[in-house]
């Protein structure tokens, strides 16, 4: 024997499961964006998601005025975003395989 692991009464694990499981994240994602020699990169994750196939940068002179910038398809943990849209306020959008939208980040300033 390896490990003889046990967890206290009333938790649970997605890894102990033996069927299909679906990560929904009560938290939006997180995007962090910072100026590149082409125009701004944006990071991209949302921690326990696993329903997202595309990220949409958002870009806008204000919160109330974001528009897509930018579309790329989810590459692992954590993507990568580019664009030559100054902003100054940005945001991700997470679509499905059908593309709807998950959720949304909150808005940052650049």
């Amino acid at each position: 024997m390896i490990l003889n692991g046990r967890l206290a009464p009333g938790l649970q694990s997605y890894r102990a499961f033996r069927f299909p499981w679906t990560g929904r994240p009560s938290a939006p994602p997180d995007v962090a964006v910072r100026a590149s020699a082409s125009g701004q990169r944006a990071y991209v994750s949302w921690n326990g998601d696993t329903r997202t196939r595309q990220w949409r940068l958002l870009a806008g002179s204000s919160p109330s005025t974001l528009g897509n910038v930018a579309a790329v398809a989810r590459t692992g943990f954590e993507t990568t975003l580019t664009t030559t849209a100054v902003g100054p306020y940005f945001a991700v959008s997470a679509h499905d395989a059908g593309g709807n939208q998950l959720a949304v980040s909150p808005t940052v300033q650049v």
